[in-house]
């Protein structure tokens, strides 16, 4: 009888003790898992992040956050944040990092000044050399990898003979030692390889000054590896800036300012043309005035994201505009096969809801028409607050698909993983007082559970366990 009234009570205790564990772990999930946030993959601090841009390595194993004057480069797979500080020795100006580039295979950055490119290897938190301009005699615009990943091409804009301004377009190996070099008659203030690098385009311009009249005119070419010029378009009134080669290798999309007036341009412009300098179309944006007096210094003093973004498919063009860092106001185009352009919708420094707010970073999706767009407005306890909201785009317009719980905070960049699950993002002035490195995974809601309630379920099944254990022994 009595090993009857043990074995009865050691299984209520049992089914009491499981009871209270499953209870436990779904008020536990129901407490702590919000279905509006985004699952935080990986938090981690970095410096002032007021200016500073986040970009993914090719291969998906490390981000990059780049500032003025260092680089914290996180490692995922050990979870590891190491910083890269550079101590940049130039007697003439203030130097600081204004654009960077991982290599193809991920295994190396490149970051660019006005001055320099330096290589950096992660793996060893460190540069390993570096392309020097003189100050006192021309300065680096751009640079871009070779697809191959074997080395570097750089643009640079220095004074030739008789006062002229000429551009050079320099090709570095691996080794940092100069393979090729072709020199301009012309400045080049931007370049973009196509896929595979066998053309590359160029963008320059040139001012000339009469007292307080100003003359702008551009070209946008087009040139083989080998110098050999194979289109040329020109402008006046403009100044094109920016070139970007399209994924498919057989568009070229220019951006600039347009419509000079006197001392002032009027107009933001977004172009199209053939590999042959057939336009395709010319997209202008009305902007009030923009003054010439800080465009035409050619040096820049912040980091700036990439303005024009072709999608995966070729298919959409994300324009970004304003003043840097944030850029304001977003475009969003549709390519028709090469030879129209619709546009889709302009976003930003509007009402959304109840709330004015502004683009600060965009990004497309590698592998989907989705772009993640980074939202600045309003503000909780004296602190902005941003939003990262993804779109949808199809031939026929834009659709809001997720949006991500509000950040305290501002949103300064956003850039999706290679595989297109995650999206990294860096805030400045998070929660007040601190500057995060963020990885979202907008498909997976919520957070895991707190450390202490993992280890009370924890407990509450061992001490089930227990009991359960010396139940039986009580009873043989």
């Amino acid at each position: 009888m009595r090993l009857r009234s043990g074995r009865v009570l050691g299984g209520r205790v049992l089914m009491i003790v499981i009871a209270i564990a499953i209870v436990a772990a779904l008020f536990s999930i129901a407490l702590t898992v919000n279905p509006n946030e985004w699952a935080i993959v990986y938090k981690g601090s970095v410096g002032d992040a007021s200016n500073a841009l986040v970009m993914w390595s090719p291969t998906g194993d490390k981000v990059a956050v780049i500032r003025g004057k260092d680089v914290y480069i996180l490692d995922l797979e050990s979870k590891s944040l190491r910083r890269v500080l550079f101590q940049f020795s130039n007697p003439y100006a203030e130097e600081c990092i204004i654009g960077a580039s991982w290599s193809p295979n991920g295994k190396l950055l490149a970051v660019q000044t006005n001055w320099k490119v330096v290589l950096i290897d992660p793996s060893r938190g460190k540069g390993l050399w570096s392309l020097n301009v003189d100050p006192m005699k021309g300065f680096l615009t751009s640079f871009t990898w070779l697809p191959s990943g074997d080395g570097l091409i750089a643009s640079v804009v220095e004074e030739g003979t008789n006062g002229s301004i000429i551009g050079r377009l320099i090709w570095l190996n691996m080794n940092g030692n100069i393979t090729h070099d072709l020199r301009f008659n012309i400045p080049i203030y931007s370049i973009s390889c196509s896929p595979g690098c066998k053309y590359i385009a160029l963008a320059s311009y040139s001012i000339n000054t009469f007292g307080f009249i100003i003359n702008v005119s551009s070209n946008v070419m087009v040139i083989t590896s080998n110098g050999e010029l194979v289109s040329n378009v020109s402008m006046g009134k403009c100044l094109i800036d920016g070139v970007y080669w399209s994924r498919g290798g057989d568009l070229v999309a220019f951006k600039g300012y347009c419509g000079l007036k006197g001392q002032y341009f009027t107009s933001l412009s977004l172009g199209l043309m053939n590999m042959r300098g057939e336009m395709i179309w010319n997209y202008s944006l009305p902007y009030g005035q923009v003054a010439t007096t800080g465009l035409l210094s050619h040096e820049t003093d912040e980091l700036r994201e990439i303005p024009v973004r072709w999608s995966s498919n070729n298919k959409f063009i994300a324009y970004e505009v304003g003043p840097h860092p944030s850029n304001y106001v977003l475009t969003i185009l549709l390519v028709r096969d090469g030879k129209a352009i619709t546009q889709l919708g302009t976003y930003g420094v509007k009402e959304l809801g109840n709330k004015t707010y502004i683009i600060a970073s965009s990004d497309w999706n590698p592998r989907t028409n989705v772009i993640a767009i980074a939202t600045v407005g309003g503000s909780r306890g004296g602190t902005l607050t941003s939003s990262i909201v993804l779109m949808n785009v199809t031939d026929n317009g834009v659709k809001l698909w997720l949006k991500s719980q509000e950040f305290r905070g501002y949103i300064r960049s956003v850039a999706w993983s290679p595989s297109g699950d995650r999206v990294a993002c860096v805030i400045a002035d998070y929660e007040g007082n601190r500057n995060l490195l963020l990885i979202l995974n907008p498909l997976q809601r919520g957070g895991r559970l707190p450390e202490y309630l993992v280890i009370m379920l924890i407990a509450i099944i061992v001490v089930s366990l227990i009991t359960h254990i010396l139940v039986r022994r009580r009873k043989s």
